[in-house]
């Protein structure tokens, strides 16, 4: 329906009672949601978008993409209940053209519910209630969903239309302000971030040591599964768990701690990673953790929480072997710049030549008591083990499989896959892919690992609890105090490109072997292993698709802060 016609807008119709929203409200509501989509099981089809709201006209193509990436796709969950949430690709021809989307992508943040229901051919009713959004703010939206959902599914549609009046009233998402927003029944008072790639932190918002987890957000971290407690010191905020779905950082990343430098290294030189776990709850929440360790460099990869054989982008992301190669199962590359969370089995053997590689154990899954190594790969071939290497598997020309997918059991294995971990835990899937844990086939470290952090993480995470969220929250600021490092000889070298005096009033262009000159004689706050490995390092980052974004970003801010204009005069 179109936004400019009519003066009330239908939003759904449910039990013969229309609820709608004046076109006022509707623009309010659509500054933070686009809508909220209500997805169902369909034995016959899958999972369809059965309302939306209020209203939206999508193509077809897309309503199957957030379908199916609302539901999980693994062939068990271990609970009735899951968050998860995803990003996908706008394209034009719908209803939200009129909605300004900060990256060209719509973020989905689910809550999927399954439950038996004998009236149900299929014995189980499974139904997503979804927030559909334009702003990544894990940390808001996730909170938000999880409150929703479970009043939806007790009191029916009108919650809906309670949760976009809610919307509607909050004030407008200005960049670096705090707000106070309302919704059903809870107030909360929300931080948002000045710029999408700015890191947020407790003690630089306006919180500071008044922070307290049960009415503030800061809106663009991360989900937790704990978040500060109010009773802190005035300087170290001290923790609490909570309740929540949501794991830590260092529970997903247990089995590869010493690891997570390499993978930062990865992400910020653009290598496509491919993240395996049983349920999209764990590929959700971890890559939203990667998302922020490389804040503030400007995003320049394309990272998807949950990536489902039905995206529109899949046939890109995960081509078939060309018939033409003298190869039979040769495969093309991967695109720079992915990030991908999947729980299809199918991409072990469609990816297993990605160069990197993360697979995740499920919760209730104990860790091995011994490992050989710390982080975990394997042999290319029975006479060795090269270092990173994985094993070869060949894809050919298979298609993607659903024979695992959750919509593909009778309705007798379901009822044993949807059965508690408390009575069926040897049904529950343990992983995904191949063994837990990261696997590479190409990356040499350059930067050398904080050995101190990693043995307080690892100590933080066999002691549970307030000590284990607060070194997740010690790692997070490590990595962005790294990101920053990392970019400081780029922005040292960039301000030198002023020309003193106003020559032209522009920037000189960046020149790739001054820029190295630079770097030599300054050198870099990164502890690089050798002189040579910083060198290699910023080589190949030039060379990235993340320099041609920070550089326009730079350029752009030097040109706005007027430093050029007084030159001229």
């Amino acid at each position: 329906m179109d936004m400019d016609g009519p003066t009330e807008l239908d939003i759904g119709v449910d039990g013969g009672i229309q609820h709608s929203l004046d076109p006022g409200r509707l623009v309010a509501m659509r500054r933070w949601i686009l809508c909220i989509a209500i997805v169902n099981f369909d034995i016959d089809t899958g999972p369809v978008v059965d309302q939306l709201y209020p209203s939206a006209t999508l193509d077809a193509s897309l309503k199957e993409n957030i379908a199916f990436s609302s539901f999980p796709d693994a062939s068990a969950v271990e609970s009735t209940s899951e968050l998860h949430s995803f990003r996908i690709r706008h394209t034009t021809g719908t209803a939200l053209d009129h909605t300004p989307l900060q990256d060209g992508f719509i973020y989905g943040f689910a809550y999927f519910l399954q439950r038996r229901d004998p009236s149900l051919k299929r014995g189980f009713l499974q139904r997503s209630v979804v927030i559909l959004t334009h702003l990544p703010y894990p940390s808001l939206f996730t909170l938000t969903v999880s409150r929703l959902a479970p009043l939806y599914f007790e009191h029916g549609t009108t919650m809906l239309e309670t949760a976009c009046h809610n919307i509607a009233n909050w004030p407008a998402p200005t960049p670096g302000a705090t707000i106070e927003v309302g919704f059903i029944g809870g107030v909360h008072t929300v931080a948002i971030p000045r710029r999408p790639d700015d890191p947020q932190f407790i003690e630089t918002s306006a919180f500071g040591d008044k922070f307290d987890a049960k009415q503030h957000i800061i809106a663009s971290i991360p989900p937790l599964v704990a978040l500060p407690s109010a009773s802190q010191s005035p300087t170290t905020p001290t923790f609490s768990m909570t309740i929540s779905q949501s794991p830590s950082l260092l529970s997903l990343c247990r089995d590869f701690i010493p690891s997570l430098w390499s993978i930062w290294e990865c992400l910020i030189l653009c290598e496509p990673i491919l993240v395996f776990a049983p349920h999209p709850a764990l590929t959700s929440v971890l890559i939203w953790w990667f998302r922020d360790m490389t804040r503030p460099l400007p995003l320049a990869y394309d990272f998807r929480p949950y990536f489902t054989i039905h995206d529109r982008d899949f046939p890109d992301f995960v081509p078939r072997a060309k018939p033409q190669s003298r190869t039979p199962n040769a495969l093309p590359p991967p695109k720079a710049g992915l990030l991908l969370g999947v729980t299809n089995p199918f991409f072990e053997s469609a990816c297993s030549h990605w160069p990197h590689i993360i697979s995740l154990r499920s919760r209730s899954q104990p860790i091995p008591a011994v490992r050989a190594t710390q982080t975990l790969s394997r042999s290319a071939s029975a006479k060795g083990r090269d270092r990173g290497n994985v094993r070869t598997m060949t894809a050919g020309g298979a298609s993607p499989s659903k024979s695992r997918s959750m919509f593909d059991f009778s309705l007798t294995s379901v009822s044993h896959a949807r059965t508690p971990p408390t009575s069926h835990a040897s049904q529950q899937p343990t992983h995904v892919g191949p063994e837990p844990g990261w696997h590479t086939k190409t990356h040499a470290r350059y930067v050398s690992k904080d050995r101190t952090l990693i043995a307080q993480m690892q100590s933080a995470v066999a002691k549970g609890g307030s000590t284990e969220i607060e070194a997740c929250w010690a790692l997070r600021q490590h990595f962005a105090s790294r990101t920053t490092a990392m970019l400081a000889p780029l922005n040292r070298y960039m301000n030198s490109l002023i020309p003193p005096g106003g020559q032209g009033g522009r920037l000189r262009p960046f020149n790739n072997e001054q820029f190295f000159v630079s770097l030599e004689t300054h050198g870099a706050a990164l502890p690089f292993r050798s002189s040579a490995k910083r060198r290699a390092f910023y080589e190949r980052w030039l060379r990235t698709p993340a320099f041609g974004t920070w550089l326009a970003q730079a350029e752009e801010r030097i040109s706005g802060s007027g430093v050029l204009q007084k030159h001229k005069q």
